[in-house]
């Protein structure tokens, strides 16, 4: 696996009975993402990426239970403890028109409509109603300002050119 092109999907942050399964804190939208069969790039905190096929996965408490092949014993499983899990970019599907996938907003230089410089987008998290946009620009003003991702507020998203244009609300 190309390094540019995996995806950090999540972590293993434990262990699970004695037969190599393990406890998975997932950083993808949604647990779906996780199957049966799926490959995933298997980092540990020191050691090689290694490519692992999942055996069977579950929901468990706020995160998921797995069985990866190859992995059959407790001991096994420990080495992977903290390892960082990755999967191919390729492999997701394209989404829908006017979505975009939150790997491809990090980085992109923010402008108002009125072409002023605002920042970089850093990072996205979720709301109950809308994704959150956080810009950051370390050297104005307001070096963090907080977009809600609504029609109103993002106006153009330009991967090709990397730029985001806004309208912002009052107050902004």
């Amino acid at each position: 696996m190309d390094a540019a092109d995996d995806l950090l999907i999540g972590e293993i942050v434990g262990l699970h009975g004695i037969r190599g399964n393990l406890k998975v804190r997932s950083y993808a939208e949604s647990d779906e993402l996780f199957v049966s069969d799926l490959m995933l790039a298997v980092k540990p905190p020191r050691g090689e990426k290694t490519l692992r096929r999942v055996k069977w996965v579950q929901p468990h408490q706020q995160g998921l239970l797995m069985a990866l092949e190859g992995i059959d014993s407790r001991e096994q499983a420990e080495a992977l403890r903290g390892a960082a899990l990755y999967i191919q970019k390729r492999l997701l599907a394209e989404p829908q028109d006017g979505a975009f996938f939150w790997f491809d907003l990090i980085g992109l230089r923010v402008f108002s409509v009125e072409d002023h410089y605002l920042g970089q987008v850093t990072a996205v998290f979720q709301t109950g109603s809308n994704d959150v946009y956080v810009v950051r620009n370390p050297g104005a003003e307001r070096a963090e300002i907080l977009l809600p991702a609504i029609a109103s507020v993002i106006r153009e998203i330009n991967l090709d050119t990397g730029v985001m244009r806004v309208s912002l609300l009052e107050g902004l």
